[in-house]
């Protein structure tokens, strides 16, 4: 019997395992889509693309901007920034994944970096697995302003 309960355990363990991994290969490759979408939608100026990628109902943007010479807090719902980007973008953007957490197959948030010729912005995005679809629900930005060339570097 103890010959057999070894092996045996061993083969349940690397299945479970096997399963855990799967699903959360599964998983990961859905939030990355959903991100994919959200960039590509971003880029391209493709509401549907935006809208497979985003919770455009009930979901919001936050970051900092700089409003009357004061930093203020801005809030966008998802629907309104996908009303805003009709039209490609003019300069090149590059997307940098640098981050996945997944919590429970249910829940993850992505670390997403932009670089474009005259900013880097780095997004956090909160996702959540509704009806099966990963879907941004949330949205926080800040954005690196590059020096001019010719500018002095910042000190």
């Amino acid at each position: 019997m103890r010959r057999f309960a070894l092996p045996f355990l061993a083969a349940l363990l690397l299945a479970g395992a096997a399963r855990a991994e799967s699903r959360f290969g599964a998983d990961e490759a859905g939030v990355r889509a959903a991100v994919e979408d959200y960039f590509w939608g971003r880029q391209n100026g493709d509401r549907d693309r935006l809208a497979r990628g985003m919770m455009l109902e009930g979901g919001d943007l936050k970051g900092v901007a700089e409003k009357d010479g004061k930093e203020v807090l801005t809030q966008t719902p998802m629907a309104d920034y996908a009303g805003l980007n009709t039209r490609p973008r003019g300069l090149p953007t590059e997307a940098r994944l640098q981050a996945v957490d997944i919590v429970d197959g249910r829940m993850a948030w992505v670390k997403l970096r932009l670089e474009a010729a005259d900013r880097d912005i780095t997004d956090y995005l909160l996702l959540y697995k509704i009806d099966g679809a990963w879907k941004i629900v949330n949205k926080m930005w800040t954005t690196h302003p590059k020096p001019r060339e010719g500018a002095p570097a910042a000190r």
